[in-house]
């Protein structure tokens, strides 16, 4: 795994993705990339959510027991015994350095989203999201498309973020409280 993440050197696995091709722009499906690149990152994010998740309650917050019935099927799964069931995999990319993707490292958390459940934590540039369990509409059609387990985007959020500034900056034309509580800004605009 250690290969793989945003080092001071490089992005070992953004350069993978750039050479191979596009669901639509900046989304991978990861069946593309070598099995050993792909099995590395699921086992790695499976094995980051099970250990927090049989972590002593006091340390590590309210993540405890989080995998419910998941549990012995990620122990399974880690010790080589069975497959990941019910579980989709999106990890997205972010080599900007401009937002929490790329602080150091976060605890996981679990979140309820429509009928499962999304279990998600970052570390050096990776952001990892599972979802796992139920039926869930937004994730089911993400996934629809890749006939994929495992997806990949890439975002570069401090493009994005320069992008929404110039918009807001130069475009946008204050109106009601704001044209009255900011009447300079609405004089810089014409």
């Amino acid at each position: 795994m250690g290969r793989l993440w945003k080092t001071e050197s490089g992005f070992p696995l953004l350069d993978m993705l750039r050479d191979i091709p596009t669901l639509i722009p900046d989304a991978y499906n990861g069946d593309n990339l070598p099995e050993s690149v792909r099995s590395t990152l699921i086992y790695f994010g499976i094995s980051i959510l099970w250990r927090a998740n049989v972590w002593p309650k006091d340390e590590i917050g309210n993540y405890r027991s989080s995998l419910g019935v998941y549990q012995k099927n990620f122990e399974d799964f880690l010790l080589g015994v069975d497959n990941l069931k019910n579980v989709k995999v999106i990890i997205e990319i972010n080599p900007s350095g401009q937002n929490r993707v790329h602080k150091l490292i976060s605890l996981p958390r679990v979140r309820k989203i429509k009928n499962s459940r999304q279990h998600d934590f970052f570390i050096l540039g990776l952001h990892f999201y599972f979802i796992i369990g139920g039926t869930n509409e937004i994730y089911n059609n993400c996934f629809k498309h890749s006939n994929s387990k495992l997806m990949l985007f890439f975002t570069d959020s401090k493009n994005k973020l320069l992008a929404i500034a110039d918009i807001i900056q130069n475009r946008v034309i204050p109106r009601g409280n704001l044209r009255k509580d900011y009447p300079h800004i609405s004089s810089q605009k014409k």
